[in-house]
């Protein structure tokens, strides 16, 4: 059993709320790339394919994981009732069914390694269990990649990749270019395509009432260099800023999470201006309202005291962003204002 097309991009829109990062995109390119290669070859169903591919890594709902996110997307989606995407969280990871070829942590309990190891004996693989593989193999945050610089990308993050899959992998290419008759990077549309914005969009405005405005976010620079924090509990980069509590005003908001999330004793801070997300995938697609600052930080703590792990202060923008759609955006906008 399976979700519908609508009900797995609510699910995965909902697990990104809960852990934010580039593989929320990854699924939509490997989505894409499903649907184009089943759309191509005969006997396979492109909206199958698709919605296996968009909820493959659903398990990283739960967390930064590794293995992990094997077995708890597996068991989320049977809590679910969905079987067949259950069956995909199991085997996209394992060409060969076997443990000894996967790349990362092994940070699993001893009981979820065992019940990973018990359904993979039961499975015997099919079309749709190939495909999402090659589709794994093939999918960045930012669009289709050469397969072998995504298996390359891994191992150099990993510090390893099992030649079998590698090979593997390869060969599943091969297969489904016969099956479809024409080069996977031509249906995949590799130069062209890049995942939809899955109706995030962020606006600018001029003003809006001050009860509407529930976050703030800092652009904070200290030296001239940029200051990014990292969250203990994920591995992607993303400015100063949070939620406004009861009572505060605006302000309080952004000097609170200042210095929370980068330990700044001394700066200045100044509004930019009013930004808004949409999330028009959601069941209302009503606008969250937040306040975009400036900050010049001239002094720190000398240790983090909340959940922030680890600061950067750099010249150069991260490759991973924990908000990938949003936070670019609003550095551009910062830029057109003449902030940088």
């Amino acid at each position: 059993m399976l979700p519908t097309r609508k009900e797995a991009e609510a699910l995965l829109e909902e697990a990104e709320s809960c852990n934010p990062g580039p593989w929320g995109d990854h699924s939509r390119v490997a989505a894409h790339c499903a649907e184009k290669i089943a759309e191509a070859c005969p006997g396979l169903d492109a909206d199958k394919a698709y919605i296996l591919g968009l909820l493959h890594d659903i398990g990283r709902k739960f967390g930064v994981r590794h293995l992990g996110h094997v077995s708890d997307g597996y068991t989320y989606m049977m809590s679910l009732g969905f079987d067949e995407a259950a069956r995909i969280c199991l085997t996209h990871s394992f060409n060969n069914k076997t443990l000894d070829e996967y790349n990362g942590k092994f940070d699993t309990t001893e009981e979820e390694l065992h019940m990973i190891r018990e359904e993979l004996t039961k499975i015997t693989y099919d079309e749709y269990d190939r495909l999402i593989q090659l589709c794994d193999s093939l999918a960045g945050a930012g669009g289709v990649l050469d397969i072998e610089e995504r298996m390359g990308d891994v191992k150099r993050r990993y510090g390893s990749y099992s030649q079998e899959k590698w090979d593997c992998n390869l060969a599943l290419k091969k297969h489904f270019e016969e099956r479809a008759g024409n080069d996977i990077y031509r249906i995949v549309e590799k130069d062209t395509f890049r995942p939809r914005e899955n109706g995030t969009a962020v606006k600018f405005h001029e003003n809006v009432e001050d009860g509407l405005l529930k976050f703030a976010v800092i652009i904070a620079k200290n030296q001239g260099k940029y200051v990014f924090c990292r969250h203990k509990d994920r591995n992607t980069w993303e400015m100063p800023g949070g939620h406004r509590e009861s009572g505060e005003t605006i302000l309080d908001t952004a000097k609170r999470e200042l210095y929370e999330e980068t330990g700044a004793l001394d700066f200045s801070l100044k509004p930019i201006g009013v930004y808004s997300v949409a999330a028009s995938c959601s069941m209302d697609g009503q606008e969250s309202f937040g306040m975009l600052f400036w900050a010049e930080i001239k002094s720190f703590e000398k240790e983090l005291h909340h959940e922030i792990e680890k600061i950067m202060i750099t010249d150069t923008l991260p490759d991973q962003w924990t908000y990938p759609l949003i936070l670019p955006r609003l550095l551009q906008y910062a830029r057109e204002k003449g902030y940088l």
